[in-house]
Protein backbone atom coordinates (compact mmCIF):
# COMPACT_ATOMS: atom_id res chain seq x y z
CA UNK A 1 0.00 0.00 0.00
CA UNK A 2 1.13 3.40 -0.90
CA UNK A 3 0.10 6.88 0.83
CA UNK A 4 -2.84 7.86 -0.71
CA UNK A 5 -3.78 12.00 -0.98
CA UNK A 6 -7.39 12.61 -0.43
CA UNK A 7 -8.53 15.60 1.59
CA UNK A 8 -11.46 15.68 4.07
CA UNK A 9 -12.00 19.04 6.12
CA UNK A 10 -13.26 18.40 9.94
CA UNK A 11 -12.89 21.40 12.49
CA UNK A 12 -10.49 23.61 11.00
CA UNK A 13 -7.86 20.77 10.43
CA UNK A 14 -7.20 19.07 6.28
CA UNK A 15 -6.44 15.53 6.62
CA UNK A 16 -4.04 15.43 3.90
CA UNK A 17 -3.21 11.79 3.44
CA UNK A 18 -2.71 8.27 5.20
CA UNK A 19 -1.13 5.34 4.78
CA UNK A 20 -0.44 2.01 5.68
CA UNK A 21 2.90 0.73 6.66
CA UNK A 22 3.10 -3.13 8.35
CA UNK A 23 0.74 -2.44 11.14
CA UNK A 24 1.79 1.35 11.27
CA UNK A 25 -0.58 3.92 9.85
CA UNK A 26 0.78 7.35 9.46
CA UNK A 27 -1.52 10.41 9.38
CA UNK A 28 -0.42 13.75 7.11
CA UNK A 29 -2.38 16.15 8.50
CA UNK A 30 -2.24 20.61 8.38
CA UNK A 31 -4.56 23.76 9.61
CA UNK A 32 -6.35 24.53 6.76
CA UNK A 33 -4.88 28.04 6.50
CA UNK A 34 -1.34 26.00 5.51
CA UNK A 35 -2.97 24.27 2.83
CA UNK A 36 -1.70 24.89 -0.58
CA UNK A 37 -2.95 24.34 -4.63
CA UNK A 38 0.54 22.39 -4.65
CA UNK A 39 -0.51 20.19 -1.88
CA UNK A 40 -3.95 18.61 -3.20
CA UNK A 41 -3.29 19.20 -6.51
CA UNK A 42 -4.47 15.42 -7.94
CA UNK A 43 -1.18 15.95 -10.57
CA UNK A 44 1.17 15.83 -7.64
CA UNK A 45 3.85 12.90 -9.32
CA UNK A 46 3.23 9.59 -6.99
CA UNK A 47 5.79 8.95 -4.67
CA UNK A 48 6.99 6.16 -7.23
CA UNK A 49 7.39 8.83 -10.20
CA UNK A 50 9.54 11.20 -7.84
CA UNK A 51 11.83 8.47 -6.69
CA UNK A 52 12.19 7.71 -10.44
CA UNK A 53 12.96 11.06 -11.79
CA UNK A 54 15.55 11.26 -8.61
CA UNK A 55 16.86 8.00 -9.83
CA UNK A 56 17.39 9.24 -13.51
CA UNK A 57 18.45 12.59 -12.86
CA UNK A 58 21.54 10.89 -11.17
CA UNK A 59 22.05 8.13 -13.14
CA UNK A 60 21.58 5.71 -10.95
CA UNK A 61 20.52 2.36 -11.23
CA UNK A 62 18.06 0.18 -9.47
CA UNK A 63 21.21 -2.61 -8.74
CA UNK A 64 22.82 0.68 -7.14
CA UNK A 65 19.71 2.16 -5.31
CA UNK A 66 19.38 -1.09 -3.89
CA UNK A 67 22.54 -2.10 -2.95
CA UNK A 68 23.13 0.92 -1.05
CA UNK A 69 19.97 1.08 0.98
CA UNK A 70 20.31 -3.12 1.85
CA UNK A 71 17.03 -3.72 -0.24
CA UNK A 72 16.07 -6.20 -3.42
CA UNK A 73 16.01 -4.90 -6.58
CA UNK A 74 12.64 -6.44 -6.43
CA UNK A 75 11.68 -3.38 -3.50
CA UNK A 76 12.86 -0.86 -5.50
CA UNK A 77 10.37 -1.77 -8.73
CA UNK A 78 7.92 -2.02 -5.91
CA UNK A 79 8.49 1.76 -4.89
CA UNK A 80 8.91 3.30 -8.35
CA UNK A 81 5.62 1.50 -9.54
CA UNK A 82 3.50 2.31 -5.92
CA UNK A 83 3.09 -0.97 -5.32
CA UNK A 84 4.90 -0.67 -2.19
CA UNK A 85 5.51 2.54 0.02
CA UNK A 86 9.29 4.07 1.44
CA UNK A 87 8.75 3.50 5.21
CA UNK A 88 9.27 6.60 6.87
CA UNK A 89 12.30 5.43 8.99
CA UNK A 90 14.18 4.60 5.37
CA UNK A 91 13.90 8.24 4.27
CA UNK A 92 16.91 9.76 5.71
CA UNK A 93 19.59 6.64 4.47
CA UNK A 94 17.34 7.60 0.73
CA UNK A 95 17.64 11.36 1.09
CA UNK A 96 21.91 10.81 1.79
CA UNK A 97 21.74 8.48 -1.04
CA UNK A 98 19.80 10.51 -3.62
CA UNK A 99 21.68 13.67 -2.53
CA UNK A 100 19.00 15.80 -1.16
CA UNK A 101 17.85 16.88 1.74
CA UNK A 102 15.77 14.72 4.13
CA UNK A 103 13.10 17.92 4.05
CA UNK A 104 12.90 17.17 -0.24
CA UNK A 105 12.45 13.44 0.06
CA UNK A 106 9.79 13.73 2.63
CA UNK A 107 8.15 16.09 0.39
CA UNK A 108 8.92 14.04 -2.82
CA UNK A 109 7.84 10.64 -1.33
CA UNK A 110 4.62 12.66 0.30
CA UNK A 111 5.19 12.66 3.86
CA UNK A 112 4.42 14.86 6.84
CA UNK A 113 6.93 18.04 6.69
CA UNK A 114 6.65 19.80 9.96
CA UNK A 115 5.17 23.66 9.10
CA UNK A 116 7.65 26.01 7.97
CA UNK A 117 10.48 23.71 7.55
CA UNK A 118 12.52 24.63 4.70
CA UNK A 119 14.89 22.71 2.23
CA UNK A 120 18.90 23.89 2.80
CA UNK A 121 19.77 26.63 0.95
CA UNK A 122 21.35 24.93 -1.98
CA UNK A 123 17.32 24.01 -3.27
CA UNK A 124 16.47 27.68 -3.23
CA UNK A 125 16.66 29.78 -5.93
CA UNK A 126 17.28 33.60 -5.00
CA UNK A 127 13.69 34.63 -4.40
CA UNK A 128 13.15 31.67 -2.15
CA UNK A 129 15.66 32.18 -0.29
CA UNK A 130 14.58 36.02 0.19
CA UNK A 131 11.39 34.59 1.05
CA UNK A 132 13.04 32.17 3.88
CA UNK A 133 15.09 35.04 5.43
CA UNK A 134 11.29 37.41 5.22
CA UNK A 135 10.35 34.73 7.49
CA UNK A 136 13.00 34.21 9.84
CA UNK A 137 12.93 38.20 10.43
CA UNK A 138 9.53 38.22 10.55
CA UNK A 139 9.88 35.30 13.68
CA UNK A 140 12.26 37.12 15.26
CA UNK A 141 10.40 40.17 15.34
CA UNK A 142 7.22 38.49 16.76
CA UNK A 143 9.56 36.70 19.50
CA UNK A 144 11.34 39.92 20.55
CA UNK A 145 7.79 41.61 20.72
CA UNK A 146 6.46 38.50 23.39
CA UNK A 147 9.79 39.00 25.16
CA UNK A 148 9.69 42.78 25.45
CA UNK A 149 5.46 42.92 26.12
CA UNK A 150 4.46 39.37 27.25
CA UNK A 151 1.05 38.40 26.82
CA UNK A 152 -0.73 38.43 29.81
Amino acid sequence: MHPQTDTCQDAGVTFLSCNLTGNTWHLKVAAMDTINSAETTPSRPTPGAWLTRQMEARRLSVRQLADALAVTTQTIYDWRGDRAAISEERVPRLAAVLGVSEIEARRGLGYWVPEGALPSPAELDRGQLREALRRFRQAADDLERLIEDPPE
